[in-house]
């Protein structure tokens, strides 16, 4: 099963039909969805703390991985964003059926970005997220479902299309060896990953969107300050939990969420501070709120469009 689009393709036979203005304006919708998605993966390494991620400046704890390759990995997932677009625009299958065929298109983007990154693993979280968001979305457009926000029905429609599936397989997945560490972390220790921010509804997206509309007085840059903090501290992050060990991984959580109680970036640098130097100091990096970071910038650019 192949891409629906090819952005390397140019050549097009002389007699083929041009498109309708129908077409050109589904076709710029998708591209401009897109766009925001490549744009907010791009953005997420400059915002304050990094906890330990790759930034423009350095690569934090990272030493397979900068910047210039981050920004080459989100270029590569842009023609699956506008395919998920796309496939959620068009196709009026189940949500299953659907969900089924995104998914085995995923495989073939997570391909795509090794092949970019050398083999690096730099969005694997972040294809299937804004993947799926890229897909509601679409179905969104399709359906016309903009009756409340339009950011709280995309997300409820990420987990009609995705919910349901992965909350049975949190639940049958066998125990004892695992295909990954993910699912294994999950039976051992029930830190479900990314699968757990979906089967919860996408709830702790949406709370920290809602905070950041709530806070339009205080800067973009110290509102996404503020939230990458709050993500580290609920978000279930199997990458921290396999590079720091069970005990340290929750010992982490209750000092940043000191932090976070003491005002965060807004009152409490200092702590804040302490959290990204015990991070470095350890070789940890917050992959999850990384994320979630990215997600809230795609999340706020798409908000105003109709």
């Amino acid at each position: 099963m192949t891409l629906l689009l090819n952005t390397n393709q140019t050549n097009v036979a002389i007699d083929s039909p041009l498109p309708s203005r129908g077409e050109t304006q589904k076709t710029r919708v998708a591209t401009n969805v897109a766009d925001h998605a490549v744009l907010a993966l791009q953005q997420e390494p400059c915002v304050w703390p990094r906890f330990g991620l790759v930034g423009p400046q350095d690569n934090g704890t990272h030493t397979d991985m900068n910047y210039a390759l981050l920004s080459r990995s989100a270029e590569s997932l842009r023609d699956f964003f506008v395919d998920s677009y796309r496939l959620g625009y068009a196709n009026n299958a189940s949500n299953d059926e659907l969900f089924d065929i995104w998914r085995q298109r995923g495989v073939q983007s997570e391909q795509a970005m090794f092949s970019a990154t050398k083999g690096v693993n730099t969005h694997k979280g972040a294809n299937f997220i804004f993947g799926l968001l890229c897909l509601a979305r679409g179905v969104q457009k399709r359906t016309k479902s903009d009756a409340r926000s339009s950011v709280e029905k995309l997300l409820e429609i990420a987990y009609e299309l995705a919910g349901p599936t992965i909350t049975i397989e949190l639940a049958t997945t066998p125990r004892g060896i695992s295909q990954t560490y993910g699912e294994w972390a999950c039976h051992r220790y029930q830190c479900r990953g990314i699968r757990g921010l979906v089967v919860d509804r996408f709830a702790l997206l949406a709370q920290a969107y809602a905070w950041y509309q709530a806070h339009p007085n205080l800067s973009a840059e110290t509102r996404l300050s503020y939230l990458r903090l709050f993500f580290l501290c609920y978000c279930e992050d199997s990458n921290i939990v396999k590079r720091a060990g069970f005990a340290k991984a929750v010992e982490l959580k209750r000092v940043a969420q000191a932090a976070l109680q003491g005002g965060g970036v807004l009152s409490n640098l200092s702590a804040v501070d302490e959290v990204e130097q015990y991070m470095q100091n350890n070789g940890w990096s917050a992959a999850a709120a990384g994320d979630l970071t990215a997600a809230l910038l795609f999340l706020v650019g798409i908000s105003d469009e109709k």
